[in-house]
């Protein structure tokens, strides 16, 4: 029965859930609402009342009906399920800030390039993470030790490799990076770099005699490299206070012999030995495998 209807016109005594008691006149019971009128002003307003915030009525005729809150007509369970994949979500998304923020509660970082010794020099780097770490400031100091693998390949002339570099004495600069991966343990990471570093070397000369005897002479120079690289790489948060990088450079450089420029040493004989480096749009590359300490 989802509708009674009383027409009486003594008092029902209506008792809310709040222990409130109200003297009324039942107009209407409904499945999910009571509808009365105050039993002393009954020419006013119907009011209307959720059966769930009643606890007991006594009518006029003293029967006593105690009020249960009546169950929905309808079963959500599709909102409920809903709901139920969206607190997961939102948990789930929880969780990832949090080890975000753990992971990047620390924004100092000290690095050393691993592949640094394969090119004879010890090379570290100080790194500041800005808010959010979607902003990273580096700055390296490479040092040599021996002669530098790499960086000798290019340095020769248009007969041999009559230049070879003993040392790179030091080498640093700045790199600014975006992290564009957002807020992730695992993020790329693209940026600029503008680096200078000295290097030692010798050029050996070569030439002849007025009695057509040869000789060689050693002359040691000084060299001034200036970098422009454009910087690509990934950098992995294992945790808040370890972490490794890879980066990939490549772009430009420029060389300035501040000591002994070789090309100005001309061999006696005839023709003309022209001393290169080689310029390309893109002749510099850096390669870093990374591992740092986060504090």
């Amino acid at each position: 029965m989802f509708l009674w209807t009383y027409v009486i016109c003594a008092q029902d005594i209506l008792y809310k859930k709040d222990n409130t008691k109200l003297e009324t006149k039942i107009i209407e019971i409904t499945p999910l609402e009571i509808k009365y009128k105050l039993y002393t002003y009954q020419d006013g307003p119907i009011i209307t009342i959720l059966k769930n915030e009643v606890a007991l009525i006594i009518y006029q005729n003293g029967i006593h009906e105690v009020i249960n809150t009546p169950v929905p007509y309808y079963t959500p369970y599709y909102f409920e399920a809903n709901n139920e994949h969206v607190r997961k979500a939102q948990y789930a998304d929880s969780l990832k800030l949090k080890k975000w923020e753990t992971l990047t509660s620390t924004k100092n970082i000290i690095s050393i390039n691993t592949l640094g010794f394969f090119n004879s020099e010890l090379s570290m780097s100080y790194t500041r993470e800005f808010p959010n770490a979607f902003i990273q400031l580096c700055v390296p100091v490479v040092i040599g030790y021996a002669n530098p693998t790499f960086n000798d390949m290019n340095l020769n002339n248009r007969y041999g490799n009559l230049i070879n570099l003993t040392k790179k004495v030091i080498e640093t600069g700045i790199s600014t990076r975006y992290n564009t991966s957002k807020k992730r343990a695992i993020t790329h990471f693209i940026g600029t770099y503008f680096g200078i570093a000295q290097f030692n070397g010798i050029y050996r000369e070569y030439g002849i005699l007025e009695n057509f005897s040869n000789y060689e002479i050693d002359h040691a120079f000084v060299l001034n490299r200036y970098y422009v690289l454009l910087e690509n790489g990934f950098l992995y948060r294992f945790h808040q206070h370890f972490n490794m990088s890879i980066l990939l450079g490549v772009g430009m450089r420029f060389n300035d012999y501040i000591q002994n420029n070789p090309s100005r040493f001309k061999p006696s004989y005839s023709y003309y030995n022209d001393f290169v480096t080689p310029f390309f749009p893109i002749n510099a590359c850096k390669l870093a495998l990374s591992v740092g300490y986060r504090f």
